[in-house]
């Protein structure tokens, strides 16, 4: 088995531009989306990020990437040359295959990885990077000032119908073999593949405003996977209660009594979700009374004041004939990641608390007591429905 190792330096780059690796983009911070893409790639089998930061190596571990601590940024030559010489020294570890991958890419895909790591074998290449067409027409000053076409004729001002196309550096993906960056120093050398990436998944942010773009491209990917996320049969779906009911918040009178809101619209989508027959339950580590009233008026059933909630949980399960992989489950705290990963389809509101948010499957668009119940109702009744 060739041993692929992922490095992604992660310099803090707020110096350069205003966007660096912990800026939130579609609900993960930015260098949470290059990792995730890493870990669903079939080539790749260790994933390290390269970082002096302390707040960046603490979120890359969150996202499930090892972490080599730098003394001060470097290039990110430097920084994958650095990572080798680490875990050389320290497990007398040697991959075949680098590969090294951009945080400020967000919309590169577990594809594009493999798909470049394919090319060294496939083309017998030393090198690889990921690369979009440029169909575009480019123009410099020549030496006396005035204006010459690079890559057309400028009394045409066409490109010839039989030159090759031109490509432009994604700045996202590099492959190479691990003897080549060792002995030049660098990311290419020998025979240098070039893998075409799509151009929707091409973005290299530099400011804030490809922030906005970033943001609207992975929405509109995520709405379009979403369906594919909840298990192909549904078999329970299963809620926390504060947070995923509510906002999170309470309100506490001069006697002592508490108090939540909760959304009417949410009560809606629970009505029309009861309406296909799947079993629903509340599982709430809180034992006060507002979660039996409320779960009282939605016809739900509700566990309770429970500390450890897996366990319960599988009891439920197994009582009502429900695989774990067949079950939705929707919380938004700590206390719910061991059911999040249990589970077919892990859901979180989307002001989910950050150390939640790697093991969920489905980050929703709305925060908890404000409409994420009524959106993950919404989904679950159209798929059921249409099936």
């Amino acid at each position: 088995m060739t041993e692929v190792l992922a490095i992604l330096p992660a310099r803090d780059g707020s110096t350069r531009t205003s966007v660096n690796p912990l800026s939130p983009v579609a609900g993960h911070p930015l260098i949470g989306h290059t990792v995730t893409a890493a870990r669903m790639s079939k080539s790749v089998t260790r994933i390290v990020v390269a970082t002096p930061h302390s707040g960046i190596a603490d979120v890359a571990r969150r996202f499930g990437g090892q972490v080599v601590m730098q003394q001060r940024e470097t290039n990110d030559t430097d920084a994958m040359l650095e990572v080798l010489e680490q875990l050389q020294a320290s497990e007398n570890y040697r991959p075949d295959v680098v590969v090294q991958l951009a945080w400020s890419a967000p919309l590169t895909t577990s594809e594009e990885i493999d798909r470049t790591v394919d090319a060294l074998a496939q083309q017998q290449a030393d090198s690889a990077l990921a690369v979009v067409e440029f169909p575009k027409f480019v123009w410099q000053h020549d030496a006396s000032g005035c204006g010459v076409g690079v890559n057309h004729d400028r009394p045409s001002g066409d490109h010839s119908d039989d030159s090759a196309p031109q490509f432009l550096e994604a700045h996202a993906v590099y492959a190479m073999r691990t003897s080549g960056l060792l002995e030049t120093k660098q990311r290419f050398f020998g025979k240098t593949a070039l893998v075409e990436m799509p151009r929707d998944r091409h973005l290299v942010l530099s400011d804030s405003s490809d922030l906005d773009v970033a943001e609207l491209r992975l929405r509109r990917r995520f709405a379009m996977l979403r369906d594919k996320l909840l298990p192909d049969s549904i078999g329970a779906v299963v809620f926390d209660f504060d947070g995923v009911f509510t906002d999170n918040s309470v309100t506490v009178d001069q006697e002592g009594r508490e108090s939540t809101l909760c959304s009417r619209g949410d009560g809606m989508g629970i009505g029309q979700l009861k309406k296909t027959g799947i079993p629903l339950l509340v599982l709430s580590k809180e034992p006060v009374p507002i979660v039996m009233h409320r779960c009282g008026k939605l016809g739900l059933e509700c566990l309770h004041g429970v500390d450890n909630k897996l366990p319960l949980l599988d009891k439920w399960l197994a009582e009502h004939g429900v695989d774990r992989q067949n079950t939705v489950y929707m919380g938004n705290d700590i206390n719910d990641i061991e059911c999040l990963a249990a589970v077919g389809c892990g859901t979180v509101p989307a002001d989910a608390h950050p150390d939640v948010l790697p093991v969920a499957n489905l980050v929703l668009d709305y925060p908890g007591g404000r409409g994420a119940v009524r959106q993950l109702c919404d989904m679950i009744v159209s798929k059921v429905t249409t099936e």
